[in-house]
């Protein structure tokens, strides 16, 4: 049902490589509603982007793999 709703929502991948600030994104392998190569296309439009794929994770990433997540993110902030 979720991945239904993915084709409804507005394509701002165009605006991501105006983001100026460093930017990460974290990608569920089992995510069902953002396929994983979806989440990887974001690298085409924001090369700048640090992507990491959460290998045991699906749509709830910060839930399935909180630790993963809470590690990603204090090194990503720590060297933004």
């Amino acid at each position: 049902m979720i991945g239904g709703e993915v084709a409804r929502i507005p394509d701002f991948r165009p605006r991501l490589k105006g983001i100026g600030g460093p930017l990460m994104v974290l990608a569920g392998r089992h995510d069902r509603a953002l396929h994983p190569a979806l989440q990887r296309d974001f690298q085409r439009f924001a090369p700048q982007a640090r992507l990491h794929m959460l290998e045991r994770s699906g749509s709830f990433g910060h839930v399935e793999e909180a630790e993963t997540v809470h590690s990603l993110l204090r090194d990503f902030w720590l060297q933004a």
